[in-house]
């Protein structure tokens, strides 16, 4: 039968078959989007798109390396950064001739807050770091001022390195992903709690759309990567 003879019958069935595929491909997708829950709280409204380019455009030198802290920790990862810094410095390649990145993603970001989010929240404890001096879970950032005995010499702080031009940005996907953890875990409101995150960050630290928008930019812009834990 010529289906151009009932038009409106015709469109039902093309509805309901559309319907149809859309609800399979939805099923079928359902376990992968169950897998980025923790990213489900929105982008920060307040960060811009000119805001991160303009962070990407401080990237300057001959010489660049991005790297990629994924981990949660006392502060290892400033190793490898500073390695770089100082060995390039060793074959007379100053530092105005490097161009350095940090990104903290996944669990790395709590490296970007300060001691006050580290108390608060019990990061130590949660992520399992543990303070050497008090051989207890960690409520301070060791990468941010070591201390004596720290794993992370005070030379190769976090705040060192940032006077040395190194460029820190954070994964604004994990701080939400972080947010809605804590805010269920404590009963707190999620939008507080990311709002409270971002006001304790390091200073100086950016917040980028993602952690892998930022290792993806900076190696367009010519950044070598490097894992760094």
């Amino acid at each position: 039968m010529n289906s151009s003879l009932f038009p409106e019958e015709s469109n039902t069935r093309r509805n309901f078959l559309t319907k149809l595929a859309a609800g399979a491909a939805a099923l079928s997708l359902a376990p992968v989007l169950s897998a980025f829950k923790p990213d489900a709280v929105p982008f920060n409204p307040t960060l811009t798109k000119s805001e991160a380019d303009e962070w990407l455009d401080k990237i300057k030198g001959k010489h660049k390396m991005v790297f990629d802290v994924a981990k949660a920790g006392d502060g290892h990862f400033l190793h490898s950064v500073e390695a770089f810094l100082s060995t390039n410095n060793d074959t007379e390649t100053p530092d105005g001739e490097l161009g350095v990145v940090a990104v903290f993603r996944s669990a790395g970001i709590i490296m970007a807050l300060n001691d006050e989010m580290w108390e608060k929240f019990k990061l130590g404890e949660m992520c399992k770091v543990t303070d050497p001096l008090t051989k207890a879970p960690s409520i301070r950032n060791m990468a941010w001022k070591p201390k004596e005995g720290d794993e992370c010499y005070p030379d190769k702080s976090l705040e060192k390195l940032m006077k040395r031009g190194v460029l820190f940005g954070v994964c604004d996907k994990a701080l939400g992903g972080f947010a809605e953890k804590l805010a269920k875990d404590m009963q707190l409101k999620e939008h507080e709690v990311k709002k409270e995150l971002h006001n304790n960050l390091l200073r100086d630290v950016q917040v980028v759309p993602s952690g892998v928008w930022a290792l993806g930019r900076t190696q367009e812009r010519g950044c070598t990567y490097c894992y760094a834990g």
